[in-house]
């Protein structure tokens, strides 16, 4: 996890995207009400930002609910590729 936020090319994980909140599985937890920016890749340019609604203990780590901030359509198809696959 990067100091700023998280980051979903690496240890957390994107696990939906309904409306403008996502779920993500970290290692660490976060606080409720904590702004975070969520990096999508080297290469993918500017993060989303967005604020911690929701914390939960999963066998895995912690699942966290973030309601996302103005979501243009690109980064939300960006966000979108990096959901897993049924």
């Amino acid at each position: 996890m990067n100091p700023d936020g998280l980051d979903l090319s690496g240890p957390d994980r994107l696990l939906s995207l309904v409306g403008d909140v996502v779920v993500v599985l970290s290692p660490l937890p976060l606080p409720v009400g904590r702004r975070v920016d969520l990096s999508l890749g080297p290469d993918a340019g500017l993060p989303v930002s967005g604020k911690v609604i929701d914390v939960a203990r999963a066998p895995d780590g912690f699942r966290l609910r973030i309601r996302l901030q103005s979501l243009p359509r690109a980064r939300r198809e960006a966000l979108a590729a990096l959901l897993p696959r049924p």
